[in-house]
């Protein structure tokens, strides 16, 4: 299967994404987590973890990480216009990612049903376990 590029950034351009996956946009897994932050963002996820995400932010001063919960991923935002672009996990040293969808410039075509997750009962080693298997490995570039 031949991967295809999907490209976003936040609204004022500060942070680029860049999604590579070999899966129709029909076929993403869609996910959306009942955390109160992802809910307050109306975070849409995808990930491929035969994919991979590149990150690419012009000023990293103007990057904002946020840690909630486990505190073992940083959410990304920009500091400029607020855009939340997705979450990243370093898995030492191996730096994994979940992608907001509505970051996308694809996010209209992505319209099929949204699984809901509830990591509140999972500890943080079987979050992170699951981060592994489904995560999309990938490169942020500061």
């Amino acid at each position: 299967m031949t991967a295809t590029s999907y490209r976003g950034a936040c609204h004022c351009g500060n942070i680029h994404l860049e999604f590579e996956t070999g899966m129709p946009v029909s076929d993403w897994p869609l996910r959306g987590c009942a955390c109160g932050f992802c809910t307050r963002h109306g975070a849409r996820y995808t990930s491929d973890p035969k994919g991979r995400l590149r990150i690419a932010v012009k000023d990293a001063d103007a990057l904002t990480r946020y840690r909630h919960g486990t505190e073992s991923t940083d959410f990304l935002l920009c500091g400029r216009c607020g855009v939340y672009v997705g979450t990243v996990f370093d898995d030492e040293g191996e730096l994994l990612s979940v992608v907001n969808v509505n970051a996308l410039d694809c996010a209209g075509e992505v319209t099929h049903e949204m699984a809901a997750l509830d990591h509140s009962a999972r500890s943080g080693e079987d979050r992170r376990a699951r981060w592994r298997k489904v995560w999309t490995p990938a490169e942020l570039t500061l």
